[in-house]
């Protein structure tokens, strides 16, 4: 992973807050492992003291932080008394904000099988996430910076926050990373994409009883797929726009753009677009990853 080269004559502090599940945690180490004094789980009323505290003991250079705040302890009291910290001292503090679907967190949570902070007071665990949301609603309005992991993998979300820090640090927008991905409509639409592309149009081999066992990355599709004018049409057309308005995404900052490429079941037309999506942005983009999300099914 890359390290950063933390300049000492600047202060940075970043709190980060978000629903239980969603990946603070695995935030709070990447941080750690770029060389940011970490705190993890903090209430939220202590942050005040906390932040005097390491002015403190950091005069002689800058502070570089990071504090994780326990959700339970986010009151609105608590929420304005933070408003106005980050208002007031001489330092510059960052606010995260972490969330996932709460779908996706009821799954992590069966896959963990770790208590709710909540539970305490709400036993039934849908209606502790979405007490947790509902107290996290003025902090992510608020936030400088959300994560959404919905569909991040742990190495996606440790990607993505190297590339923030070295955007906000250095004052450099980092190669945003594109995802494509192929899927099957009849197996529902994705979760979260910020595009996606109906192919279900162009010709299906699907119907070839010769070309059903394979799939969009196998010589027999690959070669049906080829010939076909419409097929390259499309793939030209979808690259075009891909090209331009990635471009405009990343020269906003943008961190990760998802692409989804959507055909019938998911096994040929999507997949092999994807493959060429992939070889055509790659001449542009640097950071370029792609899964099918049928295949094998």
């Amino acid at each position: 992973m890359y390290k950063l080269d933390v300049d000492p004559s600047q202060s940075s502090i970043i709190i980060v807050a978000g629903v239980s599940g969603a990946g603070k945690s695995t935030i709070v180490n990447v941080l750690e492992d770029q060389g940011f004094t970490c705190i993890e789980n903090l209430p939220c009323f202590l942050l005040v003291q906390t932040i005097d505290y390491l002015k403190q003991i950091n005069k002689a250079g800058g502070i570089k932080a990071a504090i994780s705040l326990s959700s339970d302890s986010l009151s609105s009291e608590n929420l304005t008394d933070l408003d106005r910290l980050v208002e007031s001292v001489d330092v510059t503090i960052q606010r995260w904000f972490v969330t996932a679907d709460p779908e996706v967190l009821l799954a992590r949570y069966g896959e963990t099988r770790r208590r709710h902070p909540f539970s305490v007071t709400i036993k039934h665990l849908p209606q502790a996430i979405k007490a947790e949301v509902s107290a996290l609603a003025h902090y992510a309005q608020m936030a400088d910076y959300t994560v959404d992991t919905t569909t991040l993998s742990v190495q996606k979300l440790k990607t993505l926050i190297v590339k923030r820090l070295q955007s906000t640090l250095t004052q450099k927008y980092s190669s945003t990373e594109i995802h494509l991905f192929s899927f099957g409509f009849k197996y529902g639409m994705p979760k979260k994409a910020d595009y996606i592309f109906d192919v279900r149009c162009l010709p299906n081999p699907y119907w070839d009883k010769a070309l059903r066992a394979y799939s969009g990355q196998d010589a027999p599709v690959i070669d049906y797929l080829s010939n076909q004018d419409s097929v390259e049409a499309m793939i030209q057309d979808i690259a075009l726009f891909l090209n331009k308005w990635c471009i405009q995404h990343q020269a906003q900052g943008r961190d990760y753009i998802e692409i989804g490429i959507g055909c019938t079941g998911g096994q040929h037309r999507s997949v092999f677009i994807v493959d060429r999506l992939e070889k055509h942005l790659g001449s542009v983009f640097a950071d370029i990853t792609v899964t099918h999300r049928e295949l094998g099914k």
